[in-house]
């Protein structure tokens, strides 16, 4: 997806069939995510029929599209927000709403966290896959070192933290897709 400047020259409903082709959408497929019929759509686009507030919202809030590019063509076509990389990115790679909710958490850590995080990951992965031979080139620290037992209480706290952010980003994803 390509984020488009210069609609300044358009009118709005230009501007519209322009979201849509940077989406590589039908109009078909473009009204059906807006639950607009083909030609009521197709008239927008025409500019027989105006471009309503609502449907303007609709626009960008389910096409993350930028509100002032929409109205006026100043500005990016697409609000690029990091859920929305994100988004693409589990997309693009076919990941499940856990990997999804995992990341995520992952990028909302502070550098301690997830540096503890990492070793402790390093540390399993080495433990059930010696034989890998890009861990074994790595130096992993051991898996006993790393165990809840020995662990120092700030970096417990800091796991603990870390995969309590995952379960909530987790279960907020699994909400918004009910």
């Amino acid at each position: 997806m390509v984020n488009i400047r210069g609609g300044e020259s358009l009118s709005i409903n230009e501007r519209v069939k322009a979201v849509r082709n940077a989406l590589n959408l039908t109009q078909k497929d473009f009204g059906q995510k807006l639950t607009l019929a083909q030609t009521y759509l197709s008239q927008i686009e025409k500019g027989d029929r105006d471009v309503t507030e609502k449907i303007q919202k609709l626009i960008c809030f389910t096409f993350n599209v930028s509100e002032e590019w929409l109205q006026t063509g100043i500005g990016d076509m697409f609000v690029e927000s990091d859920s929305t990389i994100l988004s693409q990115l589990s997309k693009e790679y076919g990941l499940d709403s856990f990997e999804h909710a995992m990341i995520s958490s992952f990028l909302k850590m502070n550098p301690t966290q997830r540096k503890a995080l990492k070793e402790y990951v390093k540390a399993l992965i080495a433990e059930t896959s010696a034989t890998n031979e890009e861990i074994a080139t790595e130096t992993t620290p051991d898996l006993a070192a790393m165990r809840v037992v020995n662990r120092d209480e700030e970096e417990e706290k800091l796991i603990a933290r870390g995969v309590e952010l995952m379960r909530e980003q987790f279960e907020l994803e699994k909400k918004q897709e009910a």
